[in-house]
């Protein structure tokens, strides 16, 4: 199965300016059972965890709103807080 995740020629807006698309085409095994959506959002969740995106333009990416990507974050066992938990400690600590 081949899954086209971005078509060429296509326009997002990220929020401060509107980003042309690329085109990346994936060659996935029949045996993996998943669809476009699916690929979309497992992208977008591992492009935020590594920091590429931030919360809006991974929603952006996969198609959703900010709130339900984050809401389907928890599913992929990401965490929508950036911080490191002894950052998160001395926050609460100092506040």
């Amino acid at each position: 199965m081949t899954i086209d995740i971005l078509k060429k020629r296509d326009y997002i807006s990220t929020g401060y300016r509107r980003c042309l698309l690329r085109t990346l085409t994936v060659d996935i095994p029949d045996f993996i059972d998943i669809d476009e959506k699916e690929l979309k959002l497992l992208v977008a969740a591992k492009l935020y965890e590594k920091g590429k995106l931030s919360l809006g333009q991974a929603g952006i990416f996969a198609g959703l709103s900010k709130r339900t990507f984050i809401e389907l974050m928890g599913n992929q066992d990401v965490s929508v807080f950036n911080q490191e938990i002894e950052d998160l400690k001395n926050d609460i600590d100092n506040a």
